[in-house]
């Protein structure tokens, strides 16, 4: 979910918007190989410059699996473990010990992406609210929240002051007990990544991924990056 993300109108946006749909539909379970780029180029009628980038962009999002020779295959699901009690970055930051401070990026609405729409199970192109903040911890910049939120589920959202609240308490004090999941991945930094968490060279980050939903919809996803070399995820062992 990148702040500069917008409804996909671009040559590589629709060629993402139908490997995404393909997907979904069925048509390439896991492992199955995707169109070529030879096979978009002649499809789309684009550059080969332009298929590359659609196929390598969805392969830095876990999407597809690059290779070398072969192609590109649908990925098959990530192994994972589960993990608990991911929640508001102030009160981590507070019971560290540390001061919190939060700088705001973006708060905009804007069109769901169809990848977006899947998530929220809305229409492609409906509204979604897009909040980019910065959260520091004693001045050096520790999580980058990128979230979208269901209008429907918090019509007020973008009227809040986030550098004083974070998105997460507003948000739960709406509906204090959602549904929900995590996705927990190390990513490859961008070069956006790096400037504003200050990564070293080479340094990865430590990606969270939630989404909330309540009875009646999807209420927000969230992506929150780390640099992976100042966070750990500590949990406890307790008795059944």
């Amino acid at each position: 979910m990148s702040e500069t993300s917008q409804r996909p109108t671009s040559r590589k946006g629709e060629i993402r918007t139908e490997i995404l749909s393909r997907i979904t539909r069925g048509d390439w379970p896991p492992g199955a190989r995707v169109s070529s780029e030879h096979e978009l180029m002649a499809q789309f009628g684009v550059s080969r410059m332009t298929a590359h980038a659609a196929l390598a962009e969805l392969a830095r999002e876990g999407v597809l699996r690059r290779v070398k020779g072969l192609g590109s295959f649908v990925a098959p699901p990530l192994a994972h473990l589960t993990v608990m009690n991911v929640g508001d970055p102030a009160e981590e930051i507070a019971a560290r010990g540390a001061l919190h401070r939060a700088e705001v990026i973006l708060a905009a609405e804007r069109p769901a992406t169809a990848a977006e729409a899947l998530v929220f199970r809305l229409s492609e192109g409906a509204s979604l609210f897009h909040l980019v903040i910065r959260h520091f911890e004693n001045d050096a910049p520790v999580v980058l929240e990128d979230r979208l939120v269901n209008p429907k589920a918090a019509p007020d959202f973008l009227n809040q002051d986030f550098s004083r609240q974070t998105a997460f308490a507003y948000l739960m004090a709406l509906a204090p007990y959602p549904q929900g999941r995590h996705i927990i991945r190390a990513t490859e930094a961008t070069e956006r990544l790096r400037a504003l968490l200050h990564l070293q060279p080479n340094e990865p980050c430590l990606e969270i991924e939630r989404t909330t939903w309540t009875a009646t919809c999807v209420v927000t996803q969230v992506r929150l990056s780390h640099p992976g070399q100042r966070f750990a995820l500590i949990g406890a062992i307790e008795p059944r």
